[in-house]
């Protein structure tokens, strides 16, 4: 997994992407972190524990924005 953290935000935010390596999303969707592509939600919720584990964050402190 590559997690991606720009630094444009003030200290105490937090801002991250990630790659789609890694994961337990099948092939292509690997570390996909939205409910919103046909993703199994089970996976969904894994991918965002492993991810957000990994930046130290508690999944219930997260925004996340959708995309259009």
């Amino acid at each position: 997994m590559t997690v991606i953290r720009p630094d444009v935000f003030p200290p105490g935010v937090t801002a991250a992407f990630s790659t789609r390596n890694g994961g337990v999303s099948p092939p292509p969707l690997g570390m996909n972190l939205s409910f919103m592509v046909g993703d199994d939600p089970v996976n969904v919720r894994m991918n965002r524990e492993i991810f957000f584990g990994a930046l130290g964050i508690p999944p219930g402190q997260v925004a996340v924005p959708g995309q259009v």
